[in-house]
């Protein structure tokens, strides 16, 4: 079984009319997307679309590949013997994988790997015609505060520079180790049961206090609101997350259908579950 996290985004596009620079994205702004490829200009690399729509949902299964690396022979595992390798230097296999779910009923989308975005965005200005814009749902610490119920995680990186000479955390591990000359130093505190928010609620607003005073870098915060969504600080990007655990196919690949599905499903659980807390 393998973990599937979704990261959950605010699709936008750009407004080419007065009023606001961007606006809501809406299920006919996708209209001309389809299940297609799509090649680099130098027939290097290939990007597979399959699209699926419903009535308020859109599932992309997006797929790459490049033709290099490639070597020239392949080896058996079994009998170590080695031969030239079948797939030719124009062939591609697509390899890699990421799935986008489009909400439209709620106005989100659903992102598998974050490192995608750019790519995501790109592919979608690309075919469309529209300017797409993925905005984080929290813009502020104190709403990203309220919405966490359990902090299962806090890293950071105490620095040792002019800034850093009065940060708190930084006396509090030097008293800890007995010696204060360990350099920039990064802790990665992480509890197999999350704690409850209420009592660190002054823990954390002192750990952005000493980000914005230069003692901390890469300051990292990660949680569960009530209803079981994960959310993540990271210095100024807020990111509210899901996951899903699913099987890979024999190809080590996942079934998209399946990855659908299986996501659709956690979120109406998900959503059912702040239902019943309203």
């Amino acid at each position: 079984m393998a973990n599937i996290t979704f990261s959950i985004w605010i699709p936008l596009i750009e407004n080419t009319d007065r009023g606001e620079r961007w606006k809501s994205v809406r299920i006919e702004h996708l209209n001309s997307l389809r299940s297609q490829n799509l090649t680099t200009s130098n027939f290097k690399g290939m990007t597979r679309l399959e699209v699926f729509r419903e009535k308020d949902t859109l599932f992309l299964q997006v797929e790459t590949g490049k033709t290099e690396p490639r070597d020239d022979l392949v080896i058996d595992v079994a009998s170590g013997n080695q031969r030239p390798n079948p797939r030719t230097p124009s062939e591609i296999e697509l390899l890699r994988q990421f799935f986008v779910l489009f909400d439209f009923r709620n106005k989100l989308v659903y992102l598998s790997d974050v490192r995608n975005k750019k790519k995501l965005e790109s592919i979608l200005s690309e075919i469309t015609g529209y300017k797409f814009q993925l905005k984080g749902a929290y813009e502020d610490r104190e709403s990203f505060i309220n919405l966490l119920h359990e902090v299962e995680e806090i890293k950071f990186t105490t620095l040792e520079n002019i800034f850093s000479t009065e940060s708190g955390k930084r006396k509090a591990l030097s008293d800890l180790i007995g010696s204060d000359s360990f350099g920039d130093c990064t802790l990665d505190i992480t509890m197999k049961k999350g704690i409850d928010i209420g009592g660190l609620r002054k823990y954390i607003n002192s750990f952005f206090l000493e980000n914005d005073n230069h003692q901390l870098n890469s300051l990292l915060i990660r949680g569960k609101d009530d209803s079981g969504f994960e959310h993540v600080y990271n210095i100024d990007t807020f990111i509210k997350k899901i996951s899903i655990v699913l099987d890979k196919e024999k190809n080590g690949k996942y079934d998209g259908d399946k990855v659908r599905t299986t996501l659709l499903n956690s979120i109406k659980e998900l959503t059912d579950v702040q239902v019943k807390q309203k």
